[in-house]
């Protein structure tokens, strides 16, 4: 396979400090999904390891390399976040749909699978809801590559100005909705029809956000 090796008898006593080589079917899991998953990885690389095709960074496309991990538990998820302020404030998971928008990291810089860093097993990717997705097998257990582990303050950060981008976002379409409410109201009539389906829009939108709040 090139660029990529087989530990031999000598390197496998540090064989542990070294990641494995991400390949399809590698199992994955989300820190705020209900349910483990698995990679999908096309063989648009034209790498195989362990009879599978071998992933680089750049296989993060939702629903097409990173699936669903059953409910969604974040209300920085707007989806959650409306379900969760109908149910009075109740957290209420709702189906994931995985909104990653940046290739993994870090990959093994110095191992290129498809012009790309190949994806090892200490990476992670992050969903725009802040969820931090990482790889819990992968997918096999004889090629390794050299790589450094991700620095998961920045990680951390990272997912965190996600969550609150959304928060955010939220928050913002709460207020063009009060704002939308507040001028039917004034041109149509607060009892107007017009009037009370842009303020119940309101106080749905307003509800939404402060349930993102958590």
């Amino acid at each position: 396979m090139p660029g990529l090796h087989e530990p031999s008898h000598n390197q496998r006593a540090t064989a542990k400090i070294m990641p494995f080589q991400v390949v399809n079917l590698a199992a994955t899991k989300c820190i705020f999904g209900a349910s483990p998953s698995t990679l999908s990885v096309t063989p648009a690389n034209k790498v195989m390891c362990g009879n599978q095709p071998a992933a680089n960074i750049m296989d993060f496309k939702p629903n097409v390399n990173i699936m669903p991990f059953g409910m969604c538990q974040t209300p920085t998820n707007p989806a959650v976040a409306a379900a969760t302020a109908a149910a009075m404030g109740v957290l209420t998971p709702q189906p994931c749909v995985p909104v990653t928008t940046a290739p993994w990291i870090p990959g093994a810089l110095t191992t290129l699978i498809a012009n790309m860093p190949a994806l090892t097993d200490n990476s992670v990717c992050i969903c725009a809801y802040g969820g931090i997705i990482s790889i819990t097998s992968a997918g096999q257990k004889t090629v390794q590559v050299g790589a450094g582990a991700p620095d998961m303050a920045a990680v951390g950060a990272a997912a965190a100005t996600a969550a609150q981008q959304q928060i955010d976002s939220m928050a913002a379409e709460a207020d063009a909705a009060a704002a939308e409410a507040a001028e039917a109201a004034a041109k149509y009539g607060p009892n107007s029809p017009q009037a009370q389906a842009a303020a119940a829009k309101a106080d749905e939108a307003a509800a939404t956000a402060e349930a993102a709040q958590g």
